[in-house]
């Protein structure tokens, strides 16, 4: 029975008074799995051992990142923060356990948060609340999305470059007003011829791209070199190509992509010099088909912008986590397609950080 009880951590309310004896002790036990018997005659007193965490500016500031990152690894959490780990996760456990966070353990036992509604509430009475739309993109998505964004802030600290968030491209007196007051500012509309099998339609749509757009900026000898990426990660559950105009697909992002680049749309969109575009997936056989399929669209003469691939671990998966630092900037990382060959795509060497 011990064992059993070990497991059975899930409190449930409202548990009956019938349901226990004149010392509090349950009378029998609950069928129902993961289950902790509540007793209400000794339920207040165990709050008042407990009392609700008084919400920090710390707390706010780690709100502020869950909320543009979701499902962040507590790993990547305490790097960013610049916070001791072992604080973060006794913070981390009183927040969870008091409904401001949501806590999803992983398998090398680093949770992964997500914001609660208290958590929001929190946040937007804060000068650091943004309203960020919700996707209804699933958690394994929302956490690939999240843990390339956190490598490329780690790996500017790392490599003395500035890090450009989405808040600051609208900002920016470059970015058309027209942009800024959109209800969703990171929806590019597209007309464009798509292609799909021997067929050729005219389609309008919108491309938003999985990640908030962001910009590396790298300074030297008084000249200024500006990078600006869109992500896109794919986690080999959507289709390469359809023979049907309205099935979301790989080739169909693609195509999008391509005629938005010719037209010079994210420049006239957010006012940015230049625009890449980086895809991520979960194996090396998935990541080479998408590459095909670039190539095809191309017909072998490479992409009017930089579209460069790579692959991450899936949290569905047994592997563990990339390690939190800048990984997104390791030699060999990143490959693009050219002329039929697949060659590297190094950035700090597109930034000037490096020799190419």
């Amino acid at each position: 029975m011990r064992a059993k009880l070990r497991h059975r951590a899930t409190e449930i309310p409202l548990p009956q008074p019938h349901h226990f004896d004149k010392q509090g002790r349950a009378k029998r036990w609950f069928p129902t799995p993961y289950i902790k018997v509540v007793n209400p005659a000794t339920m207040e007193a165990e709050l008042q051992l407990d009392p609700p965490p008084r919400i920090t500016p710390l707390d706010i500031r780690w709100f502020a990142r869950l909320q543009r990152l979701p499902h962040l690894p507590l790993s990547y959490s305490s790097a960013l923060e610049c916070r001791s780990y072992d604080s973060m996760q006794a913070r981390a456990t009183k927040l969870v356990r008091h409904g401001y966070l949501k806590a999803r353990p992983s398998l090398d036992r680093c949770s992964v948060h997500s914001l609660l509604r208290p958590a929001e509430v929190e946040l937007a009475k804060s000068s650091d609340y943004r309203p960020i739309i919700k996707t209804g993109e699933s958690e394994p998505h929302q956490f690939g999305v999240s843990i390339l964004t956190a490598s490329f802030e780690l790996g500017a600290r790392e490599h003395g470059l500035t890090f450009i968030d989405d808040q600051a491209i609208l900002n920016h007196k470059a970015c058309p007003p027209e942009t800024r007051r959109a209800p969703n500012p990171f929806e590019i509309p597209i007309t464009f011829s798509f292609r799909f099998g021997k067929k050729r339609e005219q389609l309008k749509t919108n491309i938003e791209h999985d990640g908030r757009p962001f910009g590396l900026a790298f300074e030297k000898g008084g000249k200024t070199t500006y990078k600006f990426f869109h992500l896109e990660f794919d986690r080999d559950t959507e289709e390469l190509r359809s023979q049907h105009a309205d099935r979301i697909n790989i080739s169909r992002k693609m195509q999008a992509v391509l005629a938005l680049a010719q037209k010079g749309g994210y420049s006239d969109h957010y006012g940015i010099p230049n625009s890449t575009i980086l895809w991520a997936t979960i194996n090396r056989p998935r990541m080479y088909a998408m590459m095909d399929v670039l190539d095809e669209l191309t017909e072998g003469k490479g992409s009017p912008i930089d579209q460069a691939f790579t692959t991450i671990p899936d949290l569905m998966t047994m592997e563990p986590f990339l390690p939190p630092r800048g990984w997104v900037f390791d030699q060999d990382r990143w490959v693009q397609v050219k002329n039929g060959n697949i060659e590297p795509y190094d950035i700090l060497a597109e930034l000037g950080v490096i020799k190419s």
